[in-house]
């Protein structure tokens, strides 16, 4: 019974900026999570210092983001990890702009 193995050589490599800039989304996206359970513990009294925290993990997403993009025009890599750090780092600066706006327009 021959086996189908599909195997391609290529000489394209990941892309080490692809991959800072899947780590700096997923940094993005945890500190989202860091700063919730920080809130629920604090029984959403938070100091200012908390705001300073959001916006610079949401600088963290953007990072990302712009690695990513910058990443992505690379052809002679495989564009796995840039695409997934622009995703990643969209939803993530998404989220902390939806935060900021919900505060300013209900506690603001």
């Amino acid at each position: 019974m021959p086996r189908n193995r599909r195997y391609k050589f290529t000489q394209k490599k990941h892309s080490k900026l692809g991959l800072v800039a899947f780590f700096f989304g997923i940094g993005g996206l945890l500190g989202f999570v860091l700063a919730l359970v920080f809130s629920a513990r604090a029984k959403g009294t938070m100091s200012p210092a908390a705001g300073v925290f959001g916006i610079s993990f949401f600088l963290v997403s953007l990072a990302g983001m712009i690695m990513g993009i910058v990443a992505s025009r690379d052809e002679d890599k495989f564009q796995v990890l840039p695409r997934a750090a622009l995703i990643i780092s969209i939803a993530g600066m998404l989220i902390w702009i939806g935060i900021y706006i919900l505060g300013f327009y209900f506690w603001g």
